[in-house]
């Protein structure tokens, strides 16, 4: 991550923030619950904190989030011991993804056979963060569809002929939040 939060990108508190001030207003004491997520609006007109929206606000254990997802917020760079908040907040990668997509293997389901013949293709998917039940640990998967072109080994009467093909994949991926 780079020294700061970055304009426009999503995070996710890792744990609650007390002192929190409402921009409208310059209210201070506003508290925003662990896991909560916000995405920065301004990192350069403050020195010394960052306006950010909420966009999906969690309560802590036994504490009401007292923010709202309708006003903005000043989230200081630093604790009052001096610990920059980039150490209290990990991006959320969570919306639309797709990329190229290379598959080394083939299955067949004529004759029950796996291959390693590959296909490029693409494919589109949804990155979302699944809340393991009973910790506050959240598990980052991206179900997804594929499609490509492939090369694939046919064998006739005893003769292998190169034939192109067309593969389609469903699939779910799993990441590490730090990558």
């Amino acid at each position: 991550m780079s020294q700061g939060l970055e304009e426009t990108k999503t995070y996710r508190l890792d744990k609650t923030v007390y002192d929190l001030v409402r921009v409208r207003d310059n209210q201070p004491g506003f508290i925003a619950g662990q896991n909560s997520k916000f995405v920065v609006v301004d990192s350069q007109s403050i020195n010394d904190a960052y306006i950010i929206r909420f966009i999906k606000i969690y309560d802590a254990d036994k504490l009401k989030s007292t923010i709202r997802d309708d006003e903005e917020y000043k989230l200081a760079r630093a604790s009052k011991a001096g610990i920059p908040i980039i150490k209290s907040v990990r991006p959320s990668h969570v919306g639309p993804v797709s990329d190229p997509l290379i598959v080394p293997f083939k299955y067949r389901t004529d004759d029950d056979s796996l291959s390693g013949e590959a296909t490029i293709g693409y494919y589109a998917g949804f990155r979302t963060e699944f809340k393991i039940p009973g910790s506050n640990t959240r598990l980052p998967m991206s179900p997804f569809i594929a499609g490509g072109l492939s090369q694939i080994n046919v064998a006739t009467n005893g003769e292998t002929d190169n034939k192109t093909g067309v593969t389609l994949a469903v699939g779910t991926g799993c990441w590490y939040p730090g990558t």
